[in-house]
């Protein structure tokens, strides 16, 4: 969805929340987001590979671009959960 985003040709982008600004500085916003999101599903990909419990991985994993992300602490757990529950095949489709 976040690549779909990318690929509009539009003016403006209005995000759900935080900032409203010129295409330009969203698309920038939106390709550093895309990265760290990139990032952070690779290195929780790793931490599950190896065999990591979940709540471990919650502690260990590395936010890298997002680490000081003023949302991290509340969310940051949940989308470790989340990339578990994907690659643990127990989303709903």
């Amino acid at each position: 969805m976040l690549r779909r985003a990318q690929r509009m040709d539009v003016e403006w982008y209005v995000p759900g929340h935080g900032f409203v600004d010129a295409a330009p500085a969203l698309e920038e916003e939106l390709d550093v987001f895309i990265q760290a999101v990139e990032e952070v599903i690779a290195h929780v990909r790793g931490l599950h590979e190896r065999g990591v419990p979940v709540e471990q991985a919650v502690e260990e994993v590395d936010f890298g671009p997002l680490e000081e992300w003023s949302l991290r602490a509340s969310q940051g757990p949940i989308a470790v959960r989340q990339v578990f529950r994907e690659l643990d095949g127990d989303l709903d489709p």
